[in-house]
Order: structure tokens, then C-alpha cells, then sequence
């Protein structure tokens, strides 16, 4: 009986795996096709512990990678430390796009070979005291008054007061006067013309009402605005003033004395040291105009203290912050400059210049001194991050900046039409809020220009006045302690 029993099941599972031999298999084959990840990767550490080689290239998957979000640069397969920083690396999808810091169009690292091959060069960004010349033709009116016509282009250059070399034939050879602007005032109505007067010291007798003279003017870029205004006069170092600060890497906006987490993306603020040309300065974070040496001052409009930090960078009496022209990519709307971050990454940095002189352009605004810029071979980066500009973001999480969203389309529009689009000045916001919003420029979240999407949400954060695009990027403002409000800027 037993036996019998016995025989029946043995048939009973013949028949059984004869019928399902082909649906296990099929069902085996999709279970090893979904973990063919995770089998993949209990293999190759297999194959690690068994002998002993550091196999990276084989990953713990082909559509994954580990980045680090303090050190761009740093990529790896497996799940490991950050080299340079230490932090955990963060897990994310091969060719992921990621946004790029405020300022920041592009980035892109290539191999040494390659930056060998191209020729590319790097030089820092320093100061120089750079100087304006021209020169004109003008005619003695009277003993000591010379009138002489001036290009359109040089009138911001004619200060009064400023030097001037006046040359003559009828003057003995290598001999000069010595003279001071006096005014430059419009020769007609329209302002197409001006013409400039000039005080002579002391004329000699052999030049009488009528003689012609060379006018040779060398302004000190320093002396003219907007350079004249630059923090010139470094005060004094004080004991106990700060000498670090702490930053957001994705907004440099974001400025703190103390450590802390960004309430936009929740990253750690990293610590970053003054230079000795730097202070620290604090200003009300309602009233930008307002800025004072030391903390807890009271703003004189609403009587609140200003304690927002901001870093001020002194320059050097009769210097500018220079960067050679070699380094600038003008496309005709913007300038990018490449700034080298690391060995052979390069981020093309928005820069606002001035106009060229003896090879060097002044810069008013994205770049700081000591920074190495790509002076030899920076059309080649550029072009690049044109032809192929899905290198940097397989690699390197670049992303556009600058969105590609409304405000794009807005920007287009408006440079296809000739004109700069003012999307802030035709909301009508109240004058402090004016200026703020200027001043932040872009929304920490999704990186668009300010007033692209219409009326501006404006939120306290940490009790500071933070403008964003829309209320959908409310959400993703990280609660403080003392959490955070917000209500939108109607016109």
C-alpha cells in the first residue's frame, strides 16, 4: 500500500514537472533578468573578495554612478568616500542632469592629453593699473583755454579734473604742456558731438589764440566710475572679526556666519576663509542699500538690526581686477569666462566687463582674484560645450542654469528684438523689493529669472526676504525652526 502511495506521487510530480518544466524556465529567466543587477553585483564583489583587485570599472551597475556633490569631479562605481571631502558619495542615474551654481552655463572636465593637445592655458585673475588714452586735435582759444572735439566713446573717460598732455610744432622738440580737463559739453543738439575743454597751466608766448595742439589724455580706470565706487580702503583687522564664512556651493547668495544646512537643496554650508583683502560686512536684509562693519546695527528705515552677512572684496588704490581678453567668449548677448575649479574641469562663469584696454578687459561683476582662467584655448572649451554638450552632463550633472522655461522663451523674444527684457521693472513692486529682487536676480529653486512666471512669492527665510518664481517652489523651502512664510507680490 505504502508503495503503491509511493508510485502515484512519483507519477503525480513526473507529470507535473514534465508540464511545468517550460513555465519554470521562462519564470527563471525574467527572475534573472530583474536581478541581473544585483547578481551582477554580488559577483563582481565576489570576484573582489576572491581576488583581491579593485574592479570600479564594472560598477555595482551600468545605469547608476556615485558622485560627490562638494567635489563635482569625483566620480565613482561603487558607493565610497569622497577623496578630498570625506562626505559619503551620492548615488544618481548615468547622464543625470543636475543644475548648475548661480552664474554657472556650463562644465565640463576633459582629460590631460586633451588639454595638452589643445593648447589650453590657464592664468589667474589679478589686478593691473589700467588706463584709458585718447587722443585729439584741439585749437587755443584763449591764453590758457584749449577747445578740442572728443569722440562719443571717450566722454565717460573725460572726467573733470582729470590730466592731460598737450603737444604743439611750435614747441621745442621732446617738450610738452601739462593740463586738466575742464568740461566736455555736447556741440550740438542732438549729442552726436562733444567737445572738450581743457585748462592749460601756463601757456609760453610763441602760442598764440588759434594754435593747434596735440591732446594726449591717459585716465586711471580707477578714477572714473563704476570702478571709482569699488571698496578701495581696507580697514583694519579687529580682534575677534570673523575670518571664515559659510556658503551654499549652489547659491552663492546664501551667506552665513555660522555653519548650518541651505533651506533650498538641505546641502551642508561649506566654510570658505576670507583673504586678507576681504571683510565681512553686514547689511539689512530688507533694506540692501543698508551695510555696516559691525553686526546689530540699526537700519535707520525700519529700525531693525542688520545682521546679514555679506563678503567685500577691497581693491588695491588705482587698480582693477583684470582678466585678458583672450579668456572672454563674447556670443553678443553675454561673456563666459572658463574658470578652471580643478585639474581640467572647466565652468564657463557670466562675467560683466568693462571695455578692453592694452589686452585686458576690467571686471565689474563673477569673478575674484586668484581665480585661474582658461587664457589659451577657451574657444575650443566653448566650442565643445556647443557641439557636443551632453559630455558634461554624463558625467558631471551640468544642467542649464538658466532654465528653459518661460523666462527663456521671454529672453529670446527679447534679444531676437533688440532689446534687453526688464521682467522685475514691469511688475511694480514696491522699491525695497525692487532692489532685492534685482540683486537675487534668479529663484534659488528652479533657477529662473525673476518675474518670468509673473507676481513673485516672497518668503521669510531665517527672517530673511527670499524671492521665488512661483508657489510651487514654496514646497521646497526647508522649514526653519522658526519655520517660514510667504505671500505673494501682487502689483
Amino acid at each position: 500500500m505504502a508503495a503503491t502511495i509511493k508510485q502515484t506521487f512519483g507519477l503525480a510530480a513526473r507529470v507535473l514537472w514534465m508540464r511545468l518544466r517550460f513555465v519554470l524556465a521562462v519564470a527563471g529567466l525574467f527572475a534573472v533578468i530583474a536581478l541581473w543587477n544585483q547578481l551582477g553585483a554580488l559577483w563582481d564583489r565576489a570576484v573582489v573578495w576572491l581576488s583581491g583587485e579593485a574592479l570600479t570599472e564594472r560598477g555595482v551597475s551600468p545605469d547608476t554612478e556615485y558622485f560627490c556633490p562638494m567635489c563635482p569631479g569625483v566620480l565613482a562605481a561603487w558607493p565610497e568616500k569622497c577623496p578630498v571631502c570625506k562626505m559619503p558619495l551620492v548615488r544618481r542615474t548615468r547622464g543625470e542632469s543636475q543644475l548648475l551654481p548661480e552664474g554657472v552655463t556650463a562644465r565640463m572636465q576633459i582629460s590631460p592629453y586633451r588639454v595638452q593637445l589643445a593648447g589650453i592655458k590657464t592664468s589667474p585673475v589679478g589686478y593691473l593699473p589700467l588706463a584709458h588714452e585718447f587722443r585729439t586735435r584741439g585749437t587755443l582759444r584763449e591764453k590758457d583755454l584749449v577747445a578740442a572735439p572728443i569722440s562719443p566713446w571717450d566722454v565717460p573717460y573725460a572726467a573733470a579734473g582729470a590730466p592731460v598732455e598737450l603737444r604743439s610744432d611750435r614747441l621745442p622738440a621732446g617738450t610738452s604742456l601739462a593740463g586738466t580737463i575742464k568740461s566736455v559739453a555736447a556741440a550740438d543738439g542732438a549729442g552726436q558731438s562733444h567737445e572738450l575743454q581743457i585748462r592749460v597751466s601756463d601757456a609760453p608766448q610763441q602760442l598764440a589764440s588759434g594754435a593747434s595742439l596735440d591732446v594726449i589724455a591717459r585716465v586711471p580706470l580707477a578714477s572714473i566710475e563704476p570702478y571709482r565706487s569699488q571698496p578701495r580702503e581696507l580697514p583694519p583687522l579687529t580682534d575677534g572679526a570673523p575670518r571664515s564664512y559659510f556658503v551654499c556651493p549652489d547659491h552663492p547668495g546664501w551667506i552665513r556666519a555660522g555653519g548650518g544646512k541651505c533651506p533650498f537643496d538641505d546641502r551642508p554650508l561649506e566654510e570658505r576663509r576670507l583673504r586678507d583683502d576681504q571683510r565681512l560686512e553686514w547689511s539689512c536684509r530688507w533694506h540692501a542699500g543698508e551695510h555696516h562693519s559691525e553686526t546689530g546695527t540699526s537700519c535707520p528705515h525700519c529700525q531693525r538690526p542688520c545682521n546679514s552677512p555679506r563678503v567685500v572684496t577691497y581693491v588695491p588704490p588705482g587698480e582693477v581686477l583684470v582678466v585678458p581678453e583672450s579668456a572672454v567668449i563674447d556670443t553678443g548677448s553675454k561673456k563666459i569666462v572658463f574658470v578652471e575649479t580643478m585639474p581640467g574641469m572647466f565652468d564657463g562663469v557670466l562675467v560683466e566687463l568693462g571695455a578692453k584696454e592694452g589686452g585686458y578687459l576690467p571686471v565689474l561683476s563673477g569673478l575674484s582674484p586668484g581665480q585661474r582662467v582658461a587664457s589659451a584655448g577657451a574657444f575650443l572649451l566653448d566650442a565643445e560645450t556647443r557641439l557636443n554638450p551632453s559630455l558634461a552632463a554624463s558625467y558631471f550633472g551640468a544642467g542649464s542654469a538658466a532654465g528653459s522655461g518661460s523666462s527663456a522663451v521671454i529672453a529670446a523674444a527679447s534679444s531676437a528684438a533688440g532689446q534687453t527684457p526688464d521682467l522685475l521693472g514691469a511688475l511694480n513692486l514696491p522699491p525695497d523689493d525692487l532692489l532685492l529682487a534685482r540683486r537675487q536676480k534668479v529663484c534659488p529653486i528652479t533657477r529662473m529669472a525673476l518675474g518670468a512666471m509673473g507676481p513673485l512669492i516672497r518668503v521669510e527665510v531665517e527672517g530673511e526676504p527670499v524671492f521665488l518664481c512661483c508657489a510651487a517652489c514654496k514646497s521646497r523651502v526647508r522649514q526653519s525652526g522658526n519655520g517660514s512664510t510667504a505671500e505673494p507680490i501682487v502689483p
